[in-house]
């Protein structure tokens, strides 16, 4: 339980602290290929050190509640920048905002998602480690919709241009979008193996 607990705390202060440090700073962004060994990292810790508990809870109402509120989350993060990516290569405004405003827009939204994130996360971790509920496929989830988040706004802070950031940002929604699908669904067969 010690352990656990100790693995959750570090995982917390490292997610809040790369979202402060990329939300909240003007310093040098990271690259996003961090993001591409940190997330998969995190996922095997949240197993190793979360996997091998016996009479885990099942899930309950409200982890589903929280893990598709997260997945919304993360629609609304995404299709929020393909809107604003179409307007500005069309020639039009977003939201009557000069182009000028946009990148600054979208962080702060970004921002308040990337937090509404981390509140879940808190939250179904908590569940995790002290009443023994097994939500680690959710939990996979919460991270996927931040560890995007966290290299979008890496990319908007590198922005070069228009074309070049859409086809990165469509390669990052991929890259970690699919790792995050295939752990959550690990994590899901694990669970039922389990049963």
């Amino acid at each position: 339980m010690k352990r656990m607990n100790i693995f959750g705390l570090t995982l917390i202060l490292l997610l809040v602290g790369l979202g402060v440090y990329n939300f909240c700073t003007n310093y040098i962004s990271l690259s996003t290929v961090i993001y591409y060994v940190l997330f998969p990292i995190a996922m095997i810790g949240l197993y190793l050190f979360t996997g091998d508990m016996g009479n885990m809870k099942s899930a309950e109402k409200k982890d589903y509640i929280i893990a598709v509120l997260s997945l919304i989350d993360i629609i609304l993060g995404i299709a929020l920048m393909f809107y604003s990516i179409n307007c500005v290569i069309s020639g039009r405004r977003v939201f009557s905002m000069e182009n000028a405003q946009l990148g600054p827009f979208i962080n702060k939204a970004w921002g308040i998602l990337f937090l509404l994130l981390i509140i879940g996360f808190v939250y179904l971790l908590i569940r995790l480690i002290k009443k023994n509920v097994d939500n680690k496929s959710m939990i996979c989830l919460q991270m996927m919709g931040m560890f995007l988040f966290l290299a979008y706004v890496t990319l908007l802070n590198r922005l070069d241009s228009v074309e070049y950031f859409n086809r990165l940002f469509t390669q990052i929604t991929v890259i970690i979008g699919v790792m995050g699908l295939a752990g959550s669904l690990v994590f899901a067969v694990v669970r039922r193996r389990n049963r």
